[in-house]
């Protein structure tokens, strides 16, 4: 009797220790992989550069023709942040993001730009939380984002995510010759958005003021319809856009405000005009063309 007894106990015990060291992926700490390949680069937002679904080679490709950097931040269902991650261009694994998590639902943010974004702090709830560029301007770049819940349910995931552009473009054109006292071409746009939400759901209307600068070249001396392109967050209210050249002795040279111009999101605005002394004034001009999404050409 007491030989069956110790061989039932040490069944049992041989049983209990298989069973605690074994990888039980239903244990309530589990995590799981989760994959995010970001395809379709923008196929939701334009048609221009649309690649279709490719071999992954051709993903990171078409990302790094739109982008030189991707942030990804994750939500826990409450809305306190959890975890996050950003992607240079330069990575192998550029626009694939990977994460562990345990079982349950989240928000997802996945945001692209070609020049470098700014976070809201962690401490910030996922509601208020906002993305900007940065840059002591304010000047936008091409930028593109996603939000959307995630659910994991005991076992891994592969998704496959597309991210749509968030901006407006804009691209002045001087139809005049550059004078050879043109040293720097500024251009201001207002009123902008400083920041935009990451649920997507603009609260507030825009009161920022952002600007860039373009320094003029020597090659840039006498020539004819020079381009100056740049991006804005605002599709929301009329957008003026003032132009000023300055000397090497900081006189401005010429300057022109053209207003009203409403903006629309995906959508690029091309102004030309003369802009220099004696060059002759020049009528609006709109028409529309495929590329981004549609373009609207400005005669000022």
């Amino acid at each position: 009797m007491k030989k069956i007894l110790a061989a039932l106990s040490l069944t049992i015990t041989l049983f209990g220790c298989q069973k605690s060291g074994g990888n039980d992926r239903d244990d309530a700490n589990a995590k799981y992989k989760v994959s995010l390949n970001i395809i379709d680069f923008a196929a939701k937002a334009t048609t221009m550069g649309t690649q279709g679904n490719k071999a992954n080679a051709a993903v990171t490709d078409t990302a790094k023709k739109y982008a030189d950097n991707i942030y990804y931040r994750i939500y826990k269902a409450d809305g306190t942040w959890l975890n996050e991650t950003s992607q240079l261009a330069s990575l192998a694994t550029f626009g694939t993001i990977t994460d562990s998590l345990p079982s349950g639902t989240y928000t997802v943010f996945l945001a692209a730009s070609k020049g470098a974004l700014t976070l809201s702090d962690k401490t910030v709830p996922y509601e208020t939380a906002v993305y900007s560029p940065l840059d002591n301007n304010k000047a936008w770049n091409d930028t593109f984002t996603k939000s959307f819940k995630l659910t994991v349910a005991k076992a891994d995931i592969n998704q496959s995510v597309s991210l749509e552009r968030v901006v407006s473009a804009y691209e002045v054109v001087l139809e005049d010759a550059i004078p050879t006292l043109a040293d720097e071409m500024y251009i201001a746009v207002r009123p902008n958005f400083e920041s935009l939400p990451m649920n997507g759901i603009i609260k507030s209307t825009p009161d920022a003021t952002s600007h860039i600068k373009f320094k003029l070249t020597a090659a840039d001396k006498g020539v004819k319809n020079k381009s100056f392109p740049g991006f804005l967050s605002n599709s929301l209210s009329p957008v003026t856009i003032s132009l000023r050249v300055y000397s090497s002795a900081n006189t401005v040279v010429a300057d022109k405000n053209i207003d009203p111009i409403v903006f629309e999101k995906n959508k690029k605005t091309t102004l030309t005009g003369a802009l220099m002394p004696g060059s002759p004034a020049s009528n609006y001009k709109v028409e529309v063309d495929p590329t981004w999404g549609g373009n609207n050409n400005i005669k000022f």
